[in-house]
């Protein structure tokens, strides 16, 4: 009996065995499909990596910023230094108010010697002093704004500390005149005598003395910014120092005192 049941045993153990044998592999599960939310997540990183910017070209880089309307840039042409220029507006004839100088000039000075108790300052925008003869006349103090005085005769004339701005200087005597201390920005001096000129302390930024020959003016303390010296010749000019002329624009033909260095 022990036998049979040991027989048994072995046979059920062998069954057990057999069956685990045919038994089939496990069925492979397929992935489950992404969820809505995951698939809405994945399309917008993908169009996200799209719309990454390219890099730009050289030439765009390069590219200049528009420049305003107000301000012109001066290209580096011949040994010129690139210097942003405001541009003045030009004056008008047609906007020349014509004045009854001696009268003016009366009022003027007697408003002057009594220290503004009596008389009126001259203060009148596109005055038409073209051709007026204005030699030793103290005019400290005016205020005449785009003002001509286009071939006037202005020797030894005082105009300290004066508003002169965008004023037109030009074919004028200007031998010996004292305008110390003036607005004389965008204002034109071509063709200007120019000898003995005081400019102490003055602002002549944008102011034009292309092709001017300057014979002992004093510059000292002026500003210089954007003012035009093409051709010029300051070589006899006094109380010029580089840190001025370095703001304005020159060319290879500007002669500069010997003493005066500009940086490279």
């Amino acid at each position: 009996n022990q036998d049979k049941e040991s027989l048994d045993a072995r046979n059920i153990k062998a069954a057990i065995a057999a069956r685990a044998l045919l038994k089939p592999d496990p069925v492979p599960q397929k992935p489950k499909p992404k969820s809505k939310p995951q698939k809405v997540a994945a399309e917008t990183t993908e169009a996200e990596e799209d719309t990454v910017p390219v890099a730009a070209s050289p030439k765009e880089l390069a590219k200049e910023e528009p420049v305003p309307a107000s301000v012109s840039k001066q290209a580096d042409v011949a040994g010129e230094r690139e210097v942003e220029v405001e541009a003045e507006p030009e004056i008008d004839e047609e906007e020349l108010v014509e004045i009854d100088l001696q009268a003016a000039l009366v009022d003027h000075k007697l408003w002057v010697d009594t220290g503004g108790k009596e008389g009126s300052v001259m203060a009148i925008e596109h005055a038409d002093l073209r051709d007026a003869d204005l030699e030793g006349i103290d005019l400290s103090r005016c205020g005449l704004r785009f003002a001509s005085f286009r071939n006037a005769n202005c020797k030894n004339a005082v105009l300290r500390r004066c508003d002169l701005t965008a004023a037109d200087f030009v074919q004028t005597n200007l031998e010996s005149a004292n305008l110390a201390a003036s607005r004389l920005s965008g204002a034109r001096f071509n063709e200007a005598t120019l000898r003995n000129t005081v400019f102490l302390g003055s602002d002549l930024s944008n102011a034009c003395f292309k092709g001017m020959h300057l014979i002992n003016c004093d510059l000292s303390g002026t500003n210089l910014a954007g003012a035009d010296f093409r051709d010029a010749d300051l070589s006899g000019a006094n109380g010029l120092f580089a840190e001025q002329i370095q703001r304005a624009r020159v060319n290879t033909n500007t002669r500069l005192p010997r003493n005066l260095k500009l940086r490279s």
